[in-house]
């Protein structure tokens, strides 16, 4: 976060960036686990994601291209660090430390996305930060569910920064994923269902 705070104010651009492609590769080109592939975006029903803005499937303009490459290099750092301790927290969801620096990741990639307006990347990432600080409070038990959707939400991730990135190197404008509306309201489903009514960040 301090680097793109640091490029807001100075404006200053890392150097040139290479972002798989290929959704589910971290930058190392690891692949995920089996489950965490493409998105179900059927047992989200209907009237759920009709419920979601429409703005979510529009191009956003971006304002700063410098800016924006440098956000696609720090996302890409907490990319990394998603994905290994995603893996430790699978196999011991008790792993306080991987837990925090998964919800440290979302956490940064909501902040960074913001400077850019990206509200699909905004408020997916803020959807599954709530999940996991619930996590982190033991409201919730990171079971096989919150898991996957996880999993599902950081790929989902990964698919628009490199988005993003294309953005970059084209000159265009941002294009979001049609499968934001649909990850968004499974979160907040499974939290509704999980915890509470009042468990949804809103």
């Amino acid at each position: 976060l301090s680097l793109i705070q640091s490029a807001v104010a100075g404006r200053k651009r890392p150097g040139p960036l290479d972002f798989p492609h290929e959704l589910g590769l971290s930058a190392d080109g690891r692949k995920p686990p089996e489950h965490a592939g493409g998105l179900d975006v059927h047992e989200v029903q209907p009237a759920a994601r009709a419920s979601v803005p429409s703005p979510y499937l529009r191009p956003i303009p971006l304002e700063d291209f410098s800016l924006a490459a440098d956000v696609v290099a720090e996302a890409m750092e907490h990319f990394d660090s998603a994905d290994e301790n995603l893996l430790v927290l699978e196999k011991n969801p008790a792993h306080e430390n991987a837990l925090s620096a998964v919800f440290r990741a979302f956490h940064t990639l909501k902040g960074i996305t913001g400077f850019l307006k990206l509200s699909p990347i905004v408020d997916l990432s803020h959807e599954t930060e709530a999940l996991l600080d619930a996590v982190r409070s033991k409201t919730l038990f990171f079971g096989p569910k919150a898991s996957e959707l996880t999993f599902r939400s950081l790929d989902l991730l990964k698919l628009m920064i490199s988005n993003l990135d294309a953005a970059v190197k084209s000159n265009k404008p941002f294009q979001p994923s049609r499968d934001v509306s649909p990850m968004i309201q499974a979160v907040k489903a499974f939290m509704r269902e999980a915890v509470g009514p009042g468990a949804s960040s809103g």
